[in-house]
């Protein structure tokens, strides 16, 4: 690849590049970078469609694809403007006052700090801290509907990460929390569970016509729903957390 970009300049990889990042990175790009690069994704696409000589680099979009493990939805509306100015206070650190609405259709009005942005299926949530809290919440950008970027910046939690807020489950509606689960699935169900493990301790025990399977795992709402999704292929056996038994069956 050349030592820089240029879109006068742009080599079949970088177009490609290019291509493939404006497709699956638009919506998580600070929105005044991804204005900055409209010029060079307008070279990609005019490279990628016109060379003959990037005929392979051009069909290799239509080769790859990120699938969902879900049924598709279609992507809720969002207010572009609302995602341009959150994006703008996110990258300067801006606070910032919403309104917008929860899960109940009730309106509220807050001031916060924004601190992540996380893509989730077809959804974006604005990861923040509300002002005079100093826990996290996440709110779902298709349900704000009006933001003003305050001219004062904030000082970042030194006790944040995005990285952590997700590992500790927070957008599978949990808050942190690890349990340690037993339960016994139909082969059938549970044989992906033997390439793809619920985590590092995992432990399964081949039983006939089910595996009994241990594992300690974030203890959340997604966890529930996991669980809830086999129907009579699961049978949950405990769920202990805090060293107490939270559930037998």
């Amino acid at each position: 690849m050349s030592n820089g970009l240029s879109a006068n300049y742009l080599t079949t990889q970088e177009s490609l590049l290019l291509s493939l990042a404006e497709q699956y990175l638009k919506l998580i790009l600070p929105t005044k970078i991804l204005s900055s690069l409209e010029s060079y994704f307008d070279e990609a696409r005019y490279n990628l469609e016109h060379n003959p000589a990037n005929t392979r680099a051009k069909s290799w979009r239509n080769k790859i694809r990120v699938v969902s493990e879900t049924i598709p939805l279609l992507a809720p509306q969002m207010d572009p403007e609302v995602l341009s100015l959150i994006s703008e206070a996110l990258y300067e650190d801006r606070l910032i006052t919403v309104e917008y609405y929860n899960a109940e259709h009730k309106r509220h009005t807050a001031t916060v700090m924004p601190l992540g942005l996380a893509q989730q299926g077809v959804r974006l949530y604005l990861v923040c801290r509300f002002d005079g809290f100093d826990n996290e919440r996440t709110l779902a950008i298709h349900r704000i509907k009006k933001v003003v970027v305050s001219t004062f910046n904030f000082k970042r939690p030194q006790d944040f990460t995005l990285e952590k807020y997700d590992t500790d489950g927070r957008f599978g509606f949990g808050e942190g929390d690890s349990c340690f689960i037993e339960f016994l699935i139909t082969k059938k169900a549970g044989f992906h569970l033997l390439e793809t493990p619920l985590s590092k301790d995992q432990i399964i025990e081949e039983c006939e016509g089910h595996y009994k399977i241990s594992a300690t795992v974030i203890d959340s709402l997604q966890l529930e729903r996991w669980i809830r999704g086999f129907g009579s292929d699961i049978t949950l056996l405990s769920k202990i957390r805090d060293h107490n038994v939270c559930s037998t069956v």
